[in-house]
């Protein structure tokens, strides 16, 4: 299912900010240890599904292309290889945006996400021919 335009920016001013959730997809790592223990992300890439909750949307941080998301052990979140994955909104298949960047180095507290409701990307999305 598209995505419409400018979807996300109804979040804004939603009541229960925080019980707005997304469905993040990836195979990255699940955490990431600081450098003295960083031999354990090796085993770690096991989890492929999250169910962050939004954190900030059209703010001076994330401007009107991005948005932030949880990152932590009790709502899942993405880590490094994620990145390109997508973020649906809720528990729909309609594709909010796609993981693009983290603030720290652990993969904890926050995750950036593109968003894809925006005129010029659903422009661009559009020119590609995905029928089977």
């Amino acid at each position: 299912m598209a995505t419409a335009t400018d979807q996300l920016d109804k979040l804004k001013n939603k009541r229960g900010q925080q019980d707005v959730t997304f469905t993040a997809v990836g195979y990255g790592l699940q955490k990431s240890f600081p450098d003295a223990a960083s031999w354990k992300t090796v085993a770690i890439r096991e989890r492929m599904v999250a169910y962050p909750h939004l954190l900030q949307i059209n703010t001076g941080f994330t401007g009107d292309f991005s948005l932030l998301l949880s990152n932590n052990a009790n709502t899942g979140g993405t880590c490094f290889g994620d990145s390109g994955g997508p973020n649906f909104i809720g528990n729909s298949n309609v594709v909010g945006g796609v993981t693009s960047f983290g603030i720290n180095g652990n993969c904890a507290g926050t995750g950036g996400v593109y968003r894809v409701d925006r005129a010029d990307d659903l422009d661009w999305l559009a020119t590609f021919d995905v029928t089977p």
